[in-house]
């Protein structure tokens, strides 16, 4: 199988350039959904490198930074725009998490707020059931003896056991219109996560991981590469992790 490659114009080649060109583009498409109720959705580590307002230290809430202009009220830009931005645990953005339970620790899925909140709480946390995909019990442990609910009697110890670590999404809701509940939106993006099409919950919202599966087939790559007929392509790994 042949993969077509396009290559980066030279009129892009430097940051200076990909982040103004990053700004007309957000501009120019957010003119032309500024009449339409519009909720946009930023993947964090993917687009703060050229939207520098996406960095912590820049976001003021319910105010909006487009290229090297002040930051606006989010208001300029259309009465029916809000923003949100979600981190995931790319470069240990966000922490390892586990629920508590009587005998140690588990997993749970529900849509969270940091303690203690503000009353302006703009941060959650998504988390998702274990995929069923991951078989490996959640009870396993390599080296520290633990006993599990189901046998009282015997360690369950696998030290050659691979286990899956979930990952816990933050969303930042940076901008609402006057009235909105930060919360909603919020728990808008958390159900995102469990679409009737896939058996499991998502690793993003649906509108993330739907964009997130384009870039298979429309960004641009630096060189051409050939994969013959009979030769398969190495599967990427499941970001499976050793279990502590």
């Amino acid at each position: 199988m042949w993969r077509h490659a396009l290559v980066r114009p030279d009129a892009l080649a430097t940051e200076a350039e990909q982040t103004s060109a990053t700004a007309a583009f957000v501009k120019n498409t957010l003119y032309q959904m500024r009449s339409t109720p519009t909720l946009v959705v930023i993947h964090a580590q993917n687009t703060r490198g050229r939207w520098p307002w996406l960095k912590n230290g820049n976001l003021i809430a319910d105010r909006v930074q487009v290229g090297a202009v002040s930051p606006q009220r989010i208001a300029s830009y259309g009465k029916q725009l809000r923003i949100v931005r979600v981190a995931t645990g790319e470069r240990d953005e966000t922490p390892e998490w586990w629920a508590p339970k009587s005998n140690g620790a588990g997993i749970a899925k529900g849509l969270w707020r940091p303690q203690p909140a503000v009353e302006d709480n703009r941060i959650f946390y998504s988390t998702t059931d274990k995929a069923s995909t991951h078989t490996v019990s959640v009870e396993i442990t390599k080296l520290t003896p633990r006993v599990p609910v189901k046998d009282n009697t015997k360690p369950d110890i696998k030290p050659g056991k691979n286990a899956w670590n979930p990952d816990l999404l933050e969303f930042s809701v940076a901008g609402l219109q006057e009235g909105d509940q930060a919360e909603a939106w919020a728990m808008f993006l958390h159900q995102q996560r469990f679409s009737e099409d896939y058996r499991d919950g998502l690793a993003l919202p649906l509108i993330l991981h739907l964009a997130e599966l384009t870039t298979q087939y429309a960004l641009p790559h630096g060189e051409e590469t050939a994969t013959s007929a009979g030769e398969e392509e190495t599967p990427e790994d499941d970001n499976s992790e050793e279990t502590p």
